[in-house]
């Protein structure tokens, strides 16, 4: 125990900092304490890491200063003779031991050791009161993490200085307009990006603390939810518009002024680059939604005189987007492109998912075709993958291609998609429904929408981009290819019930898919849409071009986690998104109205319900008994979207 008094100097950790100070006055078991910068601690003798044998007078900040001074004469004129002996040594001490081998009795080299010791951290470390060399494995870590924690410190204040400027305007700034100036000019670009990505993250997973506890230190009274969202207004990660549920879910939504810059330098690079190239001459065309942002796949089909060319053209994003750049690093944080009721979060900026990539009739694009050569009986009898320049005749809606198969059922393209079809060995069904109602926001009006899954023109483009993927999975996979495959995992049922149910899982190597009926299968045929997509399309090209692939199959087993984390993130933003604009939709539509419904199960407050006519589950607030498993009426007296229930009458 030290023998503590008035005008005794100590050393004392505060906030993570070793600092000295002069004790001015015992306070009912605690002692005050000044430090150099004037400043009084009240401390309990347990928090003293080291005492001065002498008492030292007057008790004020010019004697501390002087004995600091001191102190820092003594490191300089003494400190590395100190660490030659100390090295020489190789052995783990205390620090009365090695003062004692020294022969330090007097307060300054006891001090100066003691300092010299924590200032070198890189070599020595210090556990239970023992001090012991670091080996060169362990002093690298150490120095690698002290850089880290120093550039951790740098971009936290950076992020502190941006709140400190920014601190009246954010409270209000969800009611505010748009802000027209640029208020991130004090950020360095790369923290700029840190920060977003973090906030994003905050949002998702309540990490990293440090920054959590900065932001509420700024918070003025505002939840962390809002006042994030805030400061992505402000440097315009999001818009004003942007769906509540996707802003809120710390998803990526707005692209970076550097990324668009970037991506308008490549759309431009791209069309100056297509200008020179010879056009394969097809009569190829894109079936898609009616209101589609992209087209990223393409048919033709040629009649020979030995039978039929069928061509699958896919844009060739790997091929175009560097795999190196800003975009393509922004691609992988969003994984996928996102497509809610009222909006499209697009995986590509505009200039390249509605542009550049796009396959829009008369524009000049590049593909990664697939020439599937055929006898009059369907027949495949070679397969061909080919880079080339292609020009797209029409964009036609599925609905348009559903009038014309309707009433040319024996159209050669149909028989063919039919043949193909008939040709896989399915082992399982995909348990996909025929009808999906989701709810579509146009001209401001919410409505839902019917898509018929099994109409020709979806089934024909189904299967058409099943054999794509499928017959380029299977090519890689028997060159060895590190792709990134889309396998099944199956499950025994109780009673020894095999393939009772499946799971999607991604894989470097391929293996069967019951559910497709092929050796190997993987997703290549939507690049501006799917981050896996551009990958497996670099990686194949690499092989058809006899080059290297881009990434190795230990990178590709590093990336695969992340990705299937994300994508499932992705899918329970999208129900989210789903669900809250479904309650709207029947907040506005449905009130007063009567609705066909089934109870399917109580839970605590009320029932899920399922509305029969757009197979959607929502839930009911009531304190009555219900019958459950029966058809009744639903007469909707409340809808309220943001605690996610509904209030009404049931008639049975």
């Amino acid at each position: 125990m030290f023998n503590l008094a008035s005008g005794k100097i100590v050393l004392f950790f505060q906030d993570g900092n070793l600092q000295s100070g002069i004790i001015t006055e015992a306070q009912n078991r605690h002692y005050k304490v000044l430090n150099q910068e004037a400043k009084t601690y009240i401390l309990p003798p347990a928090r003293f890491i080291l005492v001065t044998q002498k008492v030292y007078e007057p008790a004020s900040t010019k004697t501390l200063e002087d004995f600091e001074k001191q102190i820092k004469n003594k490191i300089e004129e003494e400190g590395e003779n100190w660490l030659l002996q100390l090295q020489e040594t190789q052995d783990s001490f205390t620090f009365e031991e090695i003062c004692s081998k020294f022969g330090f009795e007097g307060d300054i080299e006891r001090f100066a050791l003691f300092i010299l010791l924590q200032q070198r951290k890189d070599l020595f470390k210090f556990k239970k009161d023992v001090f012991s060399f670091r080996n060169e494995e362990e002093r690298l870590k150490y120095l690698q993490e002290e850089a880290e924690t120093r550039e951790r410190t740098r971009y936290l204040k950076e992020v502190e200085k941006f709140l400190q400027t920014y601190q009246d305007l954010l409270p209000s700034l969800n009611i505010l307009s748009p802000i027209k100036d640029d208020v991130s000019q004090g950020f360095d670009q790369d923290s700029k990006t840190q920060f977003l990505s973090e906030l994003r993250e905050l949002l998702r997973s309540n990490t990293p603390k440090d920054l959590a506890k900065l932001l509420r230190k700024y918070s003025d009274g505002l939840d962390l939810r809002t006042l994030i969202r805030n400061i992505r207004l402000l440097l315009r990660d999001i818009s004003p518009d942007t769906d509540k549920i996707a802003a809120d879910s710390g998803i990526p939504i707005n692209f970076s002024s550097e990324i668009l810059r970037e991506a308008q330098k490549l759309q431009e690079k791209l069309k100056q680059e297509a200008e020179n190239q010879n056009v394969t001459n097809l009569e190829a065309f894109t079936i898609d939604a009616i209101d589609s942002p992209d087209y990223d796949d393409a048919i033709s089909l040629q009649k020979q005189e030995q039978g039929w060319i069928l061509g699958i053209h896919i844009s060739d994003v790997g091929g175009q987007l560097p795999l190196n750049s800003s975009i393509f690093k922004e691609a992988w944080e969003r994984v996928s492109s996102l497509y809610l009721p009222c909006e499209t979060i697009p995986l590509l900026p505009t200039s390249l998912s509605k542009e550049a990539f796009s396959l829009k009739a008369g524009e000049k694009r590049k593909v990664l075709s697939l020439y599937l050569f055929m006898d009059k009986e369907f027949k495949i009898e070679k397969e061909v993958f080919k880079q080339e320049y292609i020009t797209v005749k029409q964009n036609l809606s599925y609905e348009e291609v559903d009038r014309y198969l309707t009433s040319h059922q024996n159209s050669t393209l149909l028989q063919i998609v039919h043949h193909i079809h008939n040709g896989r060995q399915i082992f399982e069904s995909s348990g996909k429904r025929r009808y999906e109602w989701n709810v579509v926001c146009k001209n401001g009006e919410l409505a839902m929408e019917c898509i018929d899954f099994y109409s020709p023109a979806r089934l024909l483009i189904e299967e058409l981009m099943v054999l794509y993927n499928r017959t380029l999975a299977e090519y890689a996979s028997a060159k060895g290819l590190p792709c990134i495959y889309r396998n099944i995992a199956q499950y025994e049922g109780e009673e020894g019930n095999s393939h009772n149910y499946c799971q999607a899982f991604l894989s470097t190597k391929a293996a069967f898919h019951p559910g497709i009926g092929s050796k190997a299968y993987l997703h290549c045929s939507s690049p501006i849409r799917r981050v896996t997509d551009i990958i497996n399309q670099a990686q194949f090209e690499a092989l058809l071009n006899q080059n290297r692939p881009p990434f190795s199959e230990e990178e590709l087993i590093k990336l695969i986690p992340a990705i299937e984390e994300r994508v499932s993130y992705l899918h329970s933003v999208a129900a989210r998104c789903e669900h809250y604009w479904f309650l709207r939709f029947l907040q506005q539509k449905y009130l007063q109205r009567t609705l066909d419904a089934i109870l399917i199960r109580s839970i605590t407050d009320g029932y899920i319900i399922e509305l029969t006519d757009w197979d959607k589950h929502i839930f009911l607030k009531s304190n009555e008994i219900l019958p459950l498993h029966n058809s009744v009426k639903l007469i909707l007296t409340e809808v309220n979207p943001d605690e996610d229930w509904v209030k009404g009458e049931i008639i049975v």
